[in-house]
């Protein structure tokens, strides 16, 4: 700390040892008329200004860029110079941030003074001048001294860059808080690790690129998704009209039904193709007609002698339709093996083929909405069959210990799966349900012991009681993050293996 004492006996010399900046900051430190008035001496001449002993010692100025240089920034607390100035006389005037103003004029007298101790008016900071006084213990005259800002005291903290910002160094001073930001070092660049993503039958393959230091990713190199690899699965069915199987693919396990377009010769026994069911038979001498409210016809199988084990149902009769395969309509048949239905018919009813223990084949065709309850209940041989897309319900019971059964390919716009409608299809082992199912009744694949997927779509919003009791090896493929809340608590009650989408 400098300072810069101004009396009217020793002005000249403390004015000769200090540098132009100090100096003009300290010719504000003069004498000020203290609480005792003393008695004036003889009067003495005139002296300069302390703009006038600033550009003396070398300040090349003007007077107003002087006065602004003398004022620092106000502290957060305590006393602080806000302004400074000359009055007409040349006298500095200095104005205190509590408003106490301080009158540096020169005077003379003939006191030897004998100061006391420096007071502390105001503390200098990192970004202000401080100022001191003193008191003549003899004529209580007063001293004013400037005090020199004090240097910032920084500490340093390197910001190393990355790839999203820039790199610095920050510098904060302990004291006042200030801050510096300096030596900027430009963002680096993204370091990108690469991942191989291979295409599969359903979607395209790519390379991802994500950087290890800011996780920013971009995919590209974009290549076609592969054409499926159906292998054979089941043979559906096989007639001397038609030949379908099931094929699944090897790639993603799709499985598609296939026309493999085989024409057999149909094989005539009793007056009944083996092959594909045509009867030699007239309608009336087979079937017993009854006509419905909407004018076409049920139809159900007379009583009579050597029932062929084929059975093929009309279209018509008397040239109308045929829509409705009657309740009980072939009910504990076991001499049928195979029935082939026309696709006139829209309904199967109640225990319409229950019983018939030796059915291997039957054609659902394009038509049928509903599948009655007990509809195939009990039908022992009954194999893979493949559902219209047109079927809306399965009934309760509909299949029903249908042991032979091993894949269901349920119908695009079936809505509603009855109660215990697949229960004790033992070897059952594959089902797929399209996104318009809405409704899976109680046990509805209770007992299904080989039962090993089964997919549940996200259109699916009511769920029963042990709808999958007794299935151990089935996993569960849900559309869903967890059970919706419209499901039962014991949907799952033997907690079959479920993966979440």
């Amino acid at each position: 700390m400098v300072g810069n004492k101004i009396s009217d006996k020793i002005f000249s010399t403390v004015v000769s040892i200090i540098s132009f900046i100090l100096m003009a900051v300290c010719v504000v430190c003069i004498i000020i008329n203290t609480k005792k008035e003393p008695q004036p001496g003889d009067t003495g001449q005139d002296g300069k200004s302390a703009y006038e002993i600033a550009v003396a010692n070398g300040y090349k100025g003007t007077e107003q860029e002087w006065l602004q240089s003398l004022v620092g920034s106000r502290g957060e607390s305590g006393i602080s110079v806000v302004d400074v100035k000359l009055n007409e006389n040349g006298d500095l005037v200095i104005t205190l941030s509590n408003g106490e103003v301080i009158s540096c004029g020169g005077h003379s007298d003939q006191c030897v003074h004998e100061y006391s101790d420096w007071s502390i008016i105001s503390e200098a900071s990192c970004e202000n001048l401080g100022i001191r006084t003193r008191a003549c213990k003899k004529c209580d005259y007063k001293d004013y001294e400037i005090i020199d800002k004090e240097e910032h005291k920084y500490i340093e903290k390197i910001v190393s860059p990355t790839c999203v910002s820039e790199g610095y160094t920050e510098k904060t001073c302990e004291k006042c808080g200030k801050v510096v930001k300096e030596n900027i070092v430009e963002k680096i660049e993204h370091d990108y690790e690469d991942f191989i993503i291979e295409p599969t039958c359903t979607k395209d393959g790519y390379t991802e690129h994500i950087c290890k230091n800011c996780g920013k990713s971009y995919a590209d190199n974009t290549v076609a998704h592969l054409e499926h690899n159906y292998e054979f699965l089941y043979e559906v069915s096989s007639t001397c009209k038609e030949h379908k199987v099931l094929k699944q693919c090897s790639i993603c396990n799709n499985a598609q039904l296939f026309d493999e377009k085989i024409v057999a010769e149909h094989n005539y026994v009793n007056n009944v193709c083996t092959v594909c069911g045509k009867s030699l038979l007239t309608a009336e001498e087979s079937f017993e007609f009854t006509l419905l409210e909407d004018n076409t016809y049920e139809v159900k199988l007379k009583k009579i002698e050597n029932i062929p084990n084929t059975i093929v149902i009309p279209e018509t009769y008397n040239d109308v339709a045929v829509t409705v395969i009657g309740d009980g309509a072939f009910k504990d048949l076991k001499e049928i093996v195979s029935i082939s239905l026309p696709n006139t018919i829209t309904k199967i009813g109640r225990n319409a083929f229950s019983g018939c223990e030796n059915l291997v084949t039957i054609n659902i065709s394009e038509g049928v909405k509903e599948i009655g309850n007990s509809a195939f209940k009990n039908c022992y041989s009954l194999k893979n069959i493949e559902l219209p897309s047109t079927i809306e319900k399965i009934d309760t019971l509909a299949f029903y210990n249908c042991k032979s059964i091993k894949v269901f390919v349920l119908s695009q716009n079936l809505k509603s799966i009855g109660e215990f409608a697949f229960f004790e299809c033992s070897n059952l082992t594959y089902v797929e349900l399209y996104n318009n199912v809405e409704t899976i009744g109680n046990g509805a694949f209770t007992n299904c012991v080989n039962l090993v997927s089964i997919n549940i779509p996200a259109s699916v919003i009511n769920m029963g009681e042990y709808v999958f009791a007794n299935c151990p090896k089935l996993t569960i493929y849900c559309a869903f993050t967890s059970a919706p809340s419209t499901w039962s608590v014991n949907w799952n009650a033997d907690e079959c293996l479920v993966k979440w989408e």
